[in-house]
């Protein structure tokens, strides 16, 4: 067996700067060209990807800091309820989805339309939770588990 340890050549820190300034540079461009590109298909669509995934990203640590915590808490319901909630006011605002483009003839399309969605998508979001926590003995074990207790 062989005492020669192997080291691994770690890159100088110019090298490590340049390349993190080079991918830094390419980034930034794709995106501020995406996002200000003539083609509003194009720079709404990285707007709407570029807002939910740091909205996910902070919503994902939340929930992670709650968990460490030992509080009980509906993760996948929280990232699932906070992303189509993102989108779908994103599309009310862009008016993708309007009681006009829904084809409701006689429905006025007024400016209030984004905040009743978002009521309406919050409501429905916190009844589930609440329906769910409260019929959770009737659900089998698997389904769920039980919070971690502090050992003090």
């Amino acid at each position: 067996m062989s005492d020669t340890a192997v080291v691994a050549q770690t890159p100088s820190k110019a090298r490590v700067f340049l390349r993190r300034l080079i991918t830094t540079v390419i980034l930034w461009t794709v995106i501020l060209t995406a996002l200000f590109s003539r083609n509003r298909l194009i720079s709404d669509g990285v707007f709407i990807l570029i807002m939910v995934f740091l909205a996910t990203a902070g919503l994902a640590e939340f929930y992670g800091l709650a968990e460490k915590r030992n509080l009980v808490c509906f993760k996948w319901c929280g990232l699932l309820g906070g992303v189509l909630l993102m989108t779908g006011t994103f599309l009310q605002l862009t008016g993708e989805i309007s009681a006009v483009t829904m084809g409701y003839v006689g429905v006025y399309d007024s400016p209030a339309r984004p905040n009743d969605f978002e009521t309406g998508s919050s409501s429905c979001l916190c009844s589930a939770c609440a329906s769910g926590s409260s019929f959770h003995a009737a659900i089998p074990r698997v389904f769920w588990r039980f919070p971690r207790r502090c050992s003090a």
